[in-house]
């Protein structure tokens, strides 16, 4: 039993309402360094890299330090997403600093585009943080991620900010291609359409609130098999989409991980995605198949 990946959600909480985030926040609240270790005890080993996040950014927690020693110690390489807005003194340096534990760095510049405020002083910090990431000239990569299909002024007046911290870009900012787009060296733009994030719980008559969304019964995904996700609360889901526990497999708490991977559910799904067939209504309606 081993994955690619394993997400861990240190958090729910984010401080931000961006409009592509359906779910809400500070639900779940903090998993607490203690419980974070008994996760690491049961999963080091399980996956070849384990990413702070589901919802939540893990800079927000006063004690990332703590976490990131927590992982040290147990030999789980890291990859940290956050949005950078708290990205401070502290943190960056533990960041930067953390070479054999954080292995990949990762800064959601689309949480930008849902903001009423200016996008300078926010890109200033991430461009300071980027200068200073440049100078360690380490072999760890740093992705700036604009993930929308968005046509907006907003959007191109991001990307337009970037690319001039960076050396310019000739050309139309609205029809840049989906990919990666090396910026310095170990530093790269990663260009990806929106998505849908589409199922937000269930009712209180135990339906998905999931409005009108097309219906794909075929098809395979890479939860269960290569990536399993950790919430906050203990829960584990197969995905990094399922933010809202809906298709909870288990407890990582109470259950090792053996335990709540071979589950009926959980072999049912897996079994599915194997034959080319999603199972359950929330994979059904999912739009990120596939994706990681």
């Amino acid at each position: 039993m081993s994955f690619r990946k394993i997400y861990i959600e240190t958090s729910d909480i984010c401080g931000l309402t961006c409009a592509f985030c359906p779910t809400k926040k500070g639900v779940r609240g903090v998993m607490s360094v203690e419980k974070f270790e008994l996760v690491a005890k049961k999963v080091a080993k399980k996956a070849a890299v384990f990413t702070l996040h589901v919802l939540g950014d893990p800079l927000k927690n006063q004690n990332f330090a703590d976490y990131v020693e927590v992982a040290r110690r147990f030999e789980m390489p890291l990859e940290v997403t956050t949005s950078g807005f708290f990205l401070n003194d502290t943190n960056s340096e533990i960041l930067l600093s953390q070479n054999n534990t954080i292995r990949q760095i990762n800064i959601s510049l689309t949480a930008v585009l849902g903001l009423s405020a200016a996008v300078e002083p926010y890109l200033k910090r991430i461009f300071s943080f980027c200068d200073k990431f440049a100078t360690r000239e380490s072999r760890r990569f740093l992705n700036l991620r604009v993930w929308s299909s968005e046509k907006c002024e907003k959007k191109e007046a991001l990307l337009r900010a970037v690319f001039e911290k960076f050396g310019g870009f000739e050309g139309d900012l609205t029809n840049l291609k989906n990919g990666q787009i090396r910026l310095a060296r170990h530093i790269l733009l990663s260009l990806k359409d929106g998505f849908t994030w589409q199922i937000l719980g269930e009712t209180e008559e135990g339906n998905l609130q999931n409005g009108e969304f097309e219906v794909r019964k075929k098809g395979g995904c890479h939860g269960l098999l290569r990536q399993l996700g950790i919430l906050a609360d203990g829960s584990v889901v197969p995905c990094c989409m399922d933010a809202s526990g809906v298709l909870k497999l288990g407890d990582i708490f109470t259950q090792t991980l053996g335990e709540v991977v071979n589950s009926r559910k959980a072999v049912r799904m897996k079994e599915g995605f194997l034959r080319g067939e999603r199972v359950e209504e929330f994979c059904q309606k999912c739009e990120f198949f596939g994706v990681e």
